[in-house]
């Protein structure tokens, strides 16, 4: 029987925890949690009314949220998945580089060589960030449209929705069937626009970034990112609202109203929400209740569910698919 080396296995938690600490392009880097922080302090001025405020420890670390049962599973469940997709998935997937060179490829061999270009690298460098952030945008506001609307995808979307309560952490409460097609698409779309901007501009290529990370990302990450899954109500107002997802919309994108149903899918711009029919813009500060239910929250309550149970839910929806009847719902 193979033992498990848990002291290699926790070595290895630490090591991916202090990587997502230290580097700029996880949200969990000091900078994002520290702005967070900054922003939640203004958010407590907002909106914990006087005479009715609770302590500030107390309104950013409530036991009854960084406690709950729901978020304990989250710390187990990161615990589990993200040093394994880290280290076993990431380095077997195709990249984005990889994709972009068979398109240029693909191009040159259609469109034939480019053309000398005399734009300024600058103006290429902050072209092309624009266009990766927009692309990469576009993009998951369909892929977490499909995700939602396709019955097989759901099965495994629904671990992330799960949450009965949103901490920072609650953004890796993604199956890895999730996080396997949301990557496989961003290096698809990254591809894409890169290999695009090679045809073009073939004179090189660099977007413009802040310690590494493309500069509107940085932005997003900068304002309020970490606050998406959280208990603290922060809302941009309506009119940017209708252009870029506050914390407070993407809370909203987690209720368990009804009337919250498949709404405010973009993750950094709400346009494409606004465009295709499923924003939702508070009119004031609202009372969310998370999650799916007494019924999925019985059957995705442990880490262990959270990464089978939704491989069983497609199983049966299969079966009952082939047999000719109605899938499971």
């Amino acid at each position: 029987m193979t033992e498990i080396d848990f002291g290699s296995h926790f070595s290895t938690l630490l090591a991916t925890l202090a990587h997502k600490a230290l580097s700029p392009k996880s949200r969990l880097n000091w900078i994002y949690l520290l702005s967070a922080l900054i922003m939640a302090l203004y958010a407590y001025r907002t909106y914990d009314l006087p005479g009715k405020r609770r302590s500030l420890r107390e309104y950013l670390f409530p036991r009854s949220v960084w406690l709950h049962s729901s978020a304990l599973t989250d710390y187990l469940f990161v615990a589990v998945t993200l040093p394994a997709w880290s280290l076993l998935v990431v380095p077997t997937l195709m990249s984005a580089p990889q994709v972009s060179q068979h398109l240029l490829s693909a191009i040159q061999n259609w469109l034939g060589p480019a053309a000398p270009n005399a734009t300024p690298t600058a103006t290429i460098a902050l072209l092309y960030s624009a266009a990766l952030i927009i692309a990469t945008d576009f993009k998951l506001y369909w892929v977490h449209r499909l995700m939602h609307r396709v019955p097989m995808l759901w099965e495994f979307h629904k671990v992330h929705h799960s949450a009965e309560v949103l901490t920072p952490i609650s953004f890796y409460r993604s199956h890895p069937v999730d996080m396997l097609l949301q990557a496989m698409a961003e290096a698809i779309i990254t591809g894409f626009v890169t290999a695009t901007f090679l045809y073009v501009f073939p004179q090189g290529l660099a977007p413009v970034t802040i310690l590494g990370v493309n500069v509107f990302r940085f932005a997003f990450y900068l304002f309020g990112a970490n606050l998406r899954h959280s208990h603290i109500w922060l809302s941009f107002g309506p009119a940017v609202e209708h252009v870029v997802i506050s914390p407070a919309q993407h809370q909203i994108h987690h209720s368990s109203d009804p009337r919250h149903f498949d709404r405010n899918f973009g993750s950094e711009f709400a346009v494409w929400d606004w465009i295709f029919g499923t924003l939702y813009v508070p009119q004031r500060q609202e009372t969310l209740s998370l999650g799916l239910g007494k019924e999925e929250t019985r059957r995705l309550g442990s880490a262990w569910q959270l990464l089978i149970n939704p491989f069983r839910a497609v199983a049966r929806r299969a079966s009952a698919a082939a047999i000719g009847g109605s899938p499971v719902r």
